[in-house]
């Protein structure tokens, strides 16, 4: 069953990070549910925003994206190497 606009954006919002604007955003490229961002590169969507938006998007989405992928708050997010578990990967040589 397809969801109707609505139904879908509350349904981003229920992703940790994910407000109106930004559930709004996602599916304006056609996201229209949890599943379905998680099956994209954060970077990627963030990409595909950006494009839409003119080629002009506040990095913090992308943030806030790798964040509802990853269940993590997305000030945890700001590096792509971030374990699933929300801790931040530190590689000593």
């Amino acid at each position: 069953m397809k969801k109707n606009k609505q139904d879908a954006i509350e349904s981003l919002q229920m992703l940790l990070n994910i407000g109106p604007v930004t559930a709004k955003r996602l599916y304006s490229i056609g996201i229209t549910s949890s599943s379905m961002l998680k099956r994209h590169n954060p970077e990627k969507v963030y990409q595909w925003l950006k494009e839409k938006e003119g080629g002009s998007l506040d990095i913090c989405v992308l943030y806030q994206i790798r964040g509802a992928v990853r269940n993590a708050p997305w000030w945890l997010c700001k590096h792509s190497g971030m374990a699933p578990s929300g801790l931040v990967n530190n590689v000593h040589s």
